[in-house]
């Protein structure tokens, strides 16, 4: 809480006042007694006033969380109700926006900054006035957030300040919401053309096809029954052991296309010699490069779900957020859960070693047809292992620049896609 009445309107200032009532008083200057008086109990009357003015207010706010694309609006419904017998003569409700804007007010002059306890900055606030709300009296209004960018926002508290009639006493609260608000601001949507990844693989082209076997992943073998395929026989067991055992392959979904971020790609790392002699490397987000890319596999994502093609995210681990690899649940609702897992990225320059593990990639290479490792350059930070669990003719490469460095890899690309490639067919029309 955070108190910002007049100087008198404080204990502080009631007690001085109280100390001059007392020595006038001793001193026999009546008129100035009298004064003193009535500023004292004016005051006093302001404090307690101020003091109460934001006991029992409840505030709410509609309970279904908001999703939407940058330049979209987003509608929010407010109420709010004095649960008491004195009226509220004005009240200023401060919304907090988040720091990194992704979403943001559509008029700058609604903005102001509020001075919030435990931040070494200003905090940018919505600003909402309201006057006049009586006993036992709801109101209730509507206003409309803009999504500038990508990310997510969690609304857990508002900030309220109000005080009596005359502005004497100013106060100022922090009131925690009911259940917490999540914005999120998918990855911008840019008109893409998925032909060249559906024609890759014709069995992901022609939509429910069932599931077949990977036939480089073998998972045990058994003796053969009748019905199995001479295909299968494992010819070297047999000669080795004169019995007739058949291989079982992994399986897999044919139709289920998976995009694996190296977000480390899109660090540039320069080594500087400091003052003492010794190297320190300076790493550089390239940010713009890094949006255009998510934005890329966003609407992708739309495009082959809109096809019927299930999709698939591996996102490596930076920081304190662990490897995730997010499969749709459900092809309608495969769009809002991967595009959330996309705005969720928070990848810092800071911060920037990734992480994978082996086991990791053998859940996410268990449950994938093609495979698209998406990156700044060819020269990729994770290329050997993610090559190495997925073999070359079911990893395909989606790259924001082409260079000449993807030849030091060992085995050659299957496909390399810059991506003004996919949206190249868009742009000329």
């Amino acid at each position: 809480m955070k108190n910002r009445a007049s100087i008198f309107a404080t204990i502080g200032g009631l007690l001085f006042l109280l100390i001059l009532v007392f020595y006038t008083n001793t001193m026999r200057y009546q008129k100035i007694s009298g004064f003193l008086i009535f500023f004292l109990i004016l005051f006093l009357c302001s404090w307690i006033w101020g003091k109460v003015s934001l006991k029992k207010m409840r505030i709410q706010m509609q309970r279904e969380d908001l999703t939407a694309f940058p330049g979209e609006s987003l509608p929010v419904r407010l109420s709010i109700e004095n649960k008491k017998l004195l009226p509220v003569t004005w009240l200023d409700i401060l919304f907090p926006l988040p720091d990194n804007r992704c979403v943001w007010v559509p008029e700058d002059d609604d903005i102001s900054w509020h001075d919030a306890p435990g931040r070494t900055t200003m905090l940018p606030v919505f600003l909402r006035k309201v006057s006049w709300i009586f006993p036992f009296q709801k109101l209730e209004w509507s206003f409309a957030l803009e999504a500038r960018c990508r990310g997510i926002y969690h609304m857990d508290t508002v900030y309220l300040e109000s005080g009596d009639g005359l502005g004497l006493s100013v106060i100022s609260r922090k009131i925690p919401l009911a259940y917490t608000k999540q914005i999120t601001v998918y990855p911008e949507r840019i008109p893409v053309d998925v032909s060249p990844l559906l024609h890759q693989n014709p069995s992901q082209a022609k939509g429910h096809q069932g599931y077949q076997d990977d036939l480089t992943l073998l998972k045990n073998s058994r003796a053969y029954q009748y019905g199995d395929s001479f295909r299968r026989i494992n010819w070297r067991l047999l000669a080795r052991q004169q019995e007739l055992m058949v291989n079982e392959y992994e399986t897999l979904s044919p139709q289920c296309m998976g995009f694996y971020i190296d977000l480390e790609s899109f660090i540039t790392k320069k080594e500087e010699q400091t003052n003492a002699g010794t190297m320190m490397i300076t790493p550089t987000l390239h940010q713009k490069e890094l949006e255009q890319m998510l934005s890329l596999i966003g609407s992708c994502i739309c495009e082959l779900t809109a096809r019927r093609v299930s999709c698939a995210l591996f996102i490596p681990g930076y920081e304190k957020q662990e490897v995730r690899c997010c499969f749709g649940s459900d092809l309608e609702y495969q769009v809002p859960q991967l595009l959330e897992e996309l705005a969720q990225i928070d990848y810092q320059e800071s911060a920037y070693e990734t992480r994978i593990t082996s086991s990791d990639l053998r859940i996410f290479r268990s449950k994938l047809g093609q495979v698209y490792y998406a990156g700044m350059k060819a020269n990729l930070f994770h290329a050997e292992p993610v090559l190495e669990a997925f073999g070359s003719h079911r990893l395909s490469y989606l790259v924001h620049e082409h260079c000449e460095e993807e030849q030091r890899l060992e085995r050659p690309l299957y496909a390399l896609f810059e991506i003004s490639f996919l949206t190249k067919e868009v742009e000329n029309s």
